[in-house]
């Protein structure tokens, strides 16, 4: 899993960010900070260093305190530590970052990347870059590795000027590289604790995070199977997800507001659970959006003997009234093998209130 080039990430989050096509001028000129930016990066991309920093240079001068700024600081410090090895410098403009733009998105960056200084050139114990991925996660809402670790399956808190979409790309990010590290150690410090931990990371991500990428069901198995099983083959994959329980159940009666309800289960040994991000529900042929609904995934222990089991449950209330009369429940799932089940279950409202409606279906 390749980690975002957070200097490219930021460019694009930099706000007022605008793609241009025309060729960069003169280093002399003064450009808008947008337009210095993005011209910026395409000197980087051509190896020309020297001017890319002059130019975010002048980015810093002209717009102190800013977002522009704070970008140009953390562009530079890419500049100087993965093109002319000057890690006292970079690591100058990520703490400059982290201290001038506290509780931001530049800061988390900073922070990741001072952490990342830490472990890969000053050669600092793993547990230290851990704890300090730790403080940077949490900075940005994210739960903490520990609770997360022990089971925990909160999501993200709310961070005030940080769009949802933008943290849980963070996170993710985050998470899935913290996960990397945990299952590339050397040799020598690689335990089996530490990749068991690395595969609770993703299967948090996968749950917690699923609109962002369904991609980590191969990753997810490869863990499983060649890291912690030493098995040097996957098995195919050939079974269906199995839908246990649908609610409204076909024929029911219910209230103006019931509540939805899936189990399901994907459990044959070749370990490609359901792709969340395939995952259909539509009620009345409109599809719910993913992000609305409620989802747990009750998985057995993996190494016990016959408990390969993913046990997903999902759940969704409409915010208003349903019509009085018939209504189509739709289902569809399908794993990352790309077996697929669906099922329907067609049902009345009945336009007054019933016990059901107010049964919350316990996790």
């Amino acid at each position: 899993m390749k980690r975002l080039r957070l200097w490219a990430l930021l460019l694009i989050l930099t706000v007022g960010f605008v793609l241009s096509t025309r060729r960069p001028p003169a280093v002399g000129q003064a450009p808008p900070p947008e337009e210095a930016l993005r011209q910026a990066r395409e000197l980087i991309g051509d190896s020309d260093y020297d001017r890319a920093v002059e130019l975010l240079e002048q980015v810093s001068a002209a717009n102190p305190g800013t977002n522009f700024d704070a970008s140009s600081r953390l562009t530079r410090a890419y500049v100087y530590g993965a093109s002319y090895h000057n890690f006292g410098q970079a690591r100058t403009l990520y703490d400059s970052v982290v201290r001038d733009f506290p509780g931001t998105v530049n800061a988390y960056f900073a922070e990741t990347s001072l952490a990342d200084l830490d472990l890969m050139v000053d050669g600092k114990p793993f547990a230290d870059w851990l704890e300090r991925m730790d403080g940077a996660i949490q900075s940005a809402g994210g739960v903490g590795l520990q609770p997360i670790l022990r089971g925990s399956r909160r999501g993200p808190r709310p961070v005030p000027g940080l769009d949802t979409r933008t943290q849980e790309a963070l996170l993710y990010d985050a998470y899935t590289v913290v996960s990397s590290r945990m299952s590339s150690r050397p040799m020598e410090e690689r335990t089996l604790q530490l990749k068991e931990q690395s595969l609770e990371l993703l299967l948090y991500v996968r749950e917690t995070f699923p609109s962002v990428d369904d991609g980590l069901d191969q990753t997810i198995r490869r863990r499983r199977y060649w890291e912690i099983e030493g098995r040097n083959t996957l098995p195919d994959d050939t079974t269906p997800p199995v839908i246990l329980k649908l609610h409204p159940k076909d024929g029911a009666r219910t209230g103006p507001r019931p509540q939805i309800r899936i189990r399901s289960v994907d459990g044959d040994e070749s370990q490609a659970q359901l792709t969340l991000n395939r995952t259909m529900v539509k009620l009345d042929g409109i599809e719910i959006p993913l992000e609305q609904l409620e989802i747990r995934i009750k998985r057995a222990r993996y190494w016990q003997k016959h408990t390969n089991a993913e046990d997903v449950w999902m759940r969704w209330r409409p915010s208003d009234p349903l019509q009085p009369g018939p209504h189509v429940l739709e289902v569809r799932l399908q794993d990352g093998a790309g077996n697929a089940t669906s099922q329907v279950s067609r049902f009345t409202s009945a336009g007054t209130p019933c016990p059901d409606d107010d049964q919350d279906w316990s996790w």
